[in-house]
């Protein structure tokens, strides 16, 4: 059950920081719009 808990809290910290990447790109690439 730990490996389990831990799966599913490590999964959405790299999914929050990838999103958070990609906001960060699309802002810089759209030379801060939004």
């Amino acid at each position: 059950f730990s490996h389990i808990s831990m799966n599913q809290q490590t999964q959405p910290l790299t999914l929050l920081e990838v999103v958070v990447n990609l906001i960060t790109a699309t802002r810089t690439e759209t030379g801060s719009k939004m």
